[in-house]
């Protein structure tokens, strides 16, 4: 191949900076949102994952008991088992540090005799720590050793104290000294505390009980894990460290899918940016085509040149794409560290893990999408026969005879979305579903050219009255000038798609829970510990607490609520005990079919379950079914008395009578409370009173009905935030197709703008006809993207959502989004056409036509 046709791409490229600029930053921008979600979430798991290795060590099983603890008297008998070569008895919880921040730590119970073979802490001696010190950390209760990087963080030293809740209560605690852990890993960003087993039992209320043996075996470990199961008591799990980071991937998978469809949504817009950019450079470039082809270029190498082209374009956009992702991923990690928090488990990550497969894979995704858009072009003009060059009109009208193709083309599109719709790929991640939502955008897209060329001959004459010649030759031109406009038209139609799907669906969600909360969440006053969340179901209510409210004359029923998190078939879900004969009398579950009191009523004197909706679409059950659910009793054979709505997000959950549940547990311990006063009036003298008798003793906290709502839905508000960020980016990379079509439509219209001005064109008209055409473009924008939202939004609400998570969202679309985005479309489009308006009447008119 020529050197020479090498260079062609970036002669052209430097000879227009402004479009071939906006062209490489749109890919740019792609690439680095992109980028970015990607980093921050594999940095959120890693840094996950790398926490749950620390507290693991070179631990190769684990003994554990399905959503409850272990009695301390399993660990004699284990230690005598032939597979086991050394055991460790581990308690574990969350504890919240109080002082000038308030943040959360892991808090491990080790017996530090035995700990020495599973993980190697090194106590630094250097700190103060001596033989005393020692002593006091193993006989006297609220003694820990902090990890450096914490003791760093709070400036203490041995001997230093502080104060955190643990358990329920508000402790001070003591600094006995501090340790480093091999490799200096640690979970929670080095938020890690040990204390002496026997006084973290006593401190957190669970004397002879341990939430799991750490073990070291012989020989094989599939092996071993048998044996172990062989001789181990009903109810006892044989796992591995790494299943808890297992899970944790598996919970977020649908999260991060989400993420990354979202955030390849502005390539995706980027990719119609490329396409027009090499479209236009092949209209503009048609004589020079001619006149290679006639020195004997080959279609081939007509091909190759443009493609090389579009190739450069995302090959720079790429490379700049890595730097500005790089550099947005920080942020982008801490909010997808939060709400994975707030969703899911605690996650603490402040370092972007460096991955060099996640930037060449971002890199290769702008090259491989810059390539095939700019692919259909590049084939038009090594296609294209050299008479036909030099004449511009051919094009156009070869378009506009193409644009019914294109229109049936888009039917069939959405013919395959409809298909894609109605597959389910099993359990899991909705693939076709994903797939149809890209095939919506893209079906609604090819409805342009045909859209446009009937646009602008339906409104010529209404606009001749309205705006005079101005109108006439704008809707002239939009209908006369497919090659260039209908690419931003559909660039701009699609991430206006996106943004009205997108905010249809969260609309509608937002809804939903805001029905499931007034409906499901039942009661005047929620109590319980104030660290509560899907991750720490080991914190209770203390037993005197429970005692003093039962005796409250204000209080008319108390509903109690324990909840364990236990494996099930292939994934964890939640075993929730409450008090049904309390949910008969007030209601608290919102179920899909029958009536609550009576599915309520049956299922307490039957023995029987309810289970959430999300529960009964992962697992494929159904009212009146069986399932048989692992307890620390034995596996239980129960059956299903109804299902109901449920939005949380580890919504698959099985609830049953506290007093069921107390059976199969054996544990009388409640996690939190629902108060139901006779007197309404009384709430906040009731609240009030709980605060003024119960926090200053213990770590709990009282939310009336109204303020648990809205602490749900900023949750929600806060989790949603990220996603219209990403929203924000495409409508931006669409905003650079409209000024870069524009731009370029002025620079090729120049002489026939200066004849118009010859024959006694106002400049004011000039303008107008400029800004006449792009509202229109911004208008059939509009009215593309109105309708691929729409139709993007049913499948989202009604089949991605349901698909992925189980939920049965209550469609609600809002007329607000659709007037809303019509004022912020057309602003953007006569926005953008502003510029190139202005430009249009800076040439001078004597000297363009010279040059003619």
């Amino acid at each position: 191949m020529k050197i020479w046709l090498l260079r062609l791409p970036f002669r052209h490229l430097k000879e227009h900076p402004g479009r071939s600029l906006l062209g490489i930053l749109s890919i740019a921008l792609g690439t680095a949102v992109y980028l970015s979600i990607a980093l921050a979430s594999h940095s959120a798991l890693q840094s996950f994952r790398a926490g749950v290795n620390a507290v693991a060590g070179k631990t190769q099983l684990r003994l554990q008991s399905p959503g409850t603890s272990l009695d301390e008297t399993l660990l004699p008998t284990v230690r005598q088992l032939p597979p086991v070569r050394a055991a460790a008895p581990v308690l574990e919880t969350m504890v919240e540090i109080r002082g000038q921040e308030n943040f959360s730590a892991l808090l491990l119970g080790v017996d530090p005799f035995v700990e020495g073979p599973f993980r190697e802490y090194r106590f630094l001696t250097a700190t103060g720590l001596d033989q005393e010190t020692f002593l006091k950390f193993l006989t006297q209760p609220g003694w820990v050793m902090l990890s450096a990087p914490l003791a760093a963080r709070l400036k203490l030293a041995p001997g230093d104290t502080f104060t955190a809740a643990v358990g329920a209560r508000l402790q001070t605690l003591a600094v006995a000294g501090t340790f480093r852990t091999a490799g200096d890993l640690y979970p929670l960003d080095g938020a890690l505390m040990l204390m002496d087993l026997g006084q973290a039992q006593e401190i957190l209320d669970r004397i002879g009980r341990l939430d799991y043996l750490d073990l070291l075996v012989h020989g094989d470990l599939a092996t071993a894990a048998r044996q172990l199961r062989e001789a181990l008591p009903p109810g006892v799990e044989v796992t591995t460290p790494g299943a808890q980071a297992e899970y944790m991937q598996g919970l977020v998978a649908a999260y991060r899918l989400n993420l990354a469809v979202l955030s390849a949504i502005a390539l995706f817009v980027g990719m119609f940016l490329i396409y027009q950019s090499v479209t236009l450079s092949v209209v503009r470039r048609r004589r020079e085509i001619g006149l290679l082809r006639t020195l004997g270029m080959t279609r081939g190498q007509v091909m190759l040149l443009f493609l090389s082209e579009g190739a450069l374009s995302g090959a720079l956009g790429g490379l700049l794409g890595l730097v500005l992702g790089g550099a947005m991923a920080q942020a982008a990690l801490q909010m997808v560290a939060q709400n994975l928090t707030s969703l899911y488990q605690p996650v603490s990550a402040r370092e972007i893990w460096l991955e060099g497969q996640v930037f060449v894979q971002a890199w290769l995704l702008a090259l491989a999408a810059t390539l095939a858009a700019s692919y259909i072009p590049a084939r038009e003009a090594s296609r294209t026969r050299v008479r036909a060059v030099w004449y511009k009109e051919e094009l156009e009208e070869k378009l506009e005879k193409w644009a019914a193709s294109s229109a049936y083309l888009g039917l069939l599109v959405l013919a395959l979305a409809g298909v894609g719709a109605f597959l389910k790929s099993g359990h899991g991640i909705p693939w076709p579903a994903f797939v149809a939502a890209f095939l919506i955008l893209l079906g609604f897209a090819l409805f342009t050219p045909l859209t446009a060329w009937w646009l602008g001959r339906l409104l010529a004459a209404p606009s001749r009255r309205l705006f005079g010649f101005a109108g006439d030759m704008g809707c002239r031109y939009l209908s006369g000038s497919l090659s260039r406009t209908a690419v931003s038209i559909a660039a701009l139609a699609t991430a206006l798609g996106l943004v009205i799907a997108v905010v249809a669906m969260i609309g509608s969600f937002r809804q939903t829970v805001e029905n499931w909360v007034q409906k499901s969440i039942s009661g005047d006053i929620f109590f319980g510990p104030a660290v509560f969340s899907t991750s720490s179901y080991d914190q209770f209510l203390p037993p005197e607490v429970l005692r003093e409210l039962a005796q409250d004359p204000r209080i008319a029923d108390l509903y109690h609520y324990r909840c364990v998190r236990l494996p099930f078939r292939d994934r964890y879900i939640l075993v929730i005990g409450g008090s049904f004969d309390v949910l008969a009398r007030h209601g608290g579950l919102w179920f899909r079919q029958g009536d609550q009191e009576e599915t309520v009523a049956q299922a307490r004197a039957q023995d029987r379950v309810l289970v959430t909706e999300p529960f009964a679409e992962i697992f494929g059950v159904r009212e009146g079914e069986w399932l048989t659910l692992p307890t620390p009793s034995g596996p239980q054979r129960l059956q299903v008395a109804g299902v109901f709505y449920d939005y949380r997000t580890d919504g698959a959950a099985v609830w049953m009578d506290i007093k069921l549940f107390q059976k199969f547990w054996q544990d009388q311990k409640i996690n939190a409370v629902r108060l139901f006063l006779h007197n309404k009036g009384q709430r906040h003298e009731v609240l009030s009173h709980l605060q003024q008798t119960y926090q200053s003793r213990y770590r709990l906290v009282a939310l009336s009905h109204e303020d648990l709502k809205n602490g749900i839905l900023r949750i929600f508000d806060e989790t949603f935030a990220l996603t219209y960020a990403l929203e924000g980016v495409a409508i931006l990379v669409a905003v650079f197709g409209i000024i870069t079509t524009f731009l370029v439509l002025i620079m090729e219209r120049e002489r026939e703008l200066a004849l118009l001005q010859a024959l006694g064109a106002s400049r004011g008209q000039i303008m107008g006809m400029v800004l006449v055409e792009s509202g229109l473009a911004s208008f059939l924008s509009y009215l593309l993207g109105a309708l691929a939202g729409s139709v993007l939004a049913l499948l989202l609400i009604l089949v991605i959502n349901k698909q992925a998570f189980g939920w049965t969202i209550q469609v609600c679309l809002s007329p607000d989004v659709y007037w809303q985005t019509l004022l912020l479309v057309l602003a953007l489009g006569l926005a953008a056409g502003a510029y190139p308006a202005w430009r249009a009447m800076q040439p001078h008119v004597a000297t363009i036509l010279k040059e003619e």
